[in-house]
């Protein structure tokens, strides 16, 4: 008699235009089962999808708003209580959505450019949940990054190249001593197989 696999989360984490969508996009090819509530794609900004859970997306927005900052606000929120009170309706619609998820597949993964500096916040909610989560962390030269934010939404560069190093700093120290992976965005393009 065989048991069904126990369910676990892959978590892909990466700055704005880092290649966050090849990546899940990828993880899906893999069998990663990304959801059925996907955004849809935008012919200007990514034409092939974005891959990012719309309920996901909205919590992590709403959890940018509470405390000041957007996808584009360079805070870190690291001094951010994630176990206080004030997130506690936060952190039921997280289990609710992660605990939907993984009742589809048993191996669900997320990704949303947002997700870096809220990471603490996820890792709550999945050892809430005794949910094992592995993390995929996208890269990509922060020149590109910088030109594609510059010419996609007409950010200031000296901003954007701070929002690279803000959500790559986050991104890998909350994912130190955890499974996590990094790939290289040209590297995946020029060689998907083997990156």
């Amino acid at each position: 008699m065989s048991t069904a696999p126990a369910p676990r989360v892959v978590v892909v984490a990466g700055m704005h235009r880092a290649g966050t969508s090849a990546v899940a996009r990828g993880l899906a090819a893999l069998g990663v089962d990304l959801g059925d509530r996907l955004m849809s794609a935008d012919v200007r900004m990514n034409a092939r999808g974005f891959f990012e859970d719309v309920d996901v997306v909205a919590l992590d927005d709403a959890l940018l708003a509470a405390h000041g900052a957007d996808w584009k606000s360079v805070a870190t929120l690291a001094d951010v209580d994630w176990d206080a009170p004030a997130h506690d309706a936060a952190r039921a619609e997280a289990r609710r959505i992660l605990s939907a998820r993984v009742a589809r597949a048993p191996v669900f993964g997320f990704k949303d450019p947002r997700v870096p500096r809220l990471l603490p916040f996820w890792q709550r909610v999945l050892a809430d949940l005794a949910l094992p989560a592995a993390y995929v962390i996208a890269v990509r030269h922060p020149r590109a990054v910088i030109d594609s934010l510059t010419a996609r939404d007409a950010l200031d560069p000296r901003r954007s190249g701070w929002l690279w190093t803000v959500h790559t700093i986050c991104a890998l120290a909350s994912t130190r001593g955890g499974p996590r992976v990094v790939v290289d965005y040209d590297r995946l393009l020029a060689a998907p197989a083997r990156e």
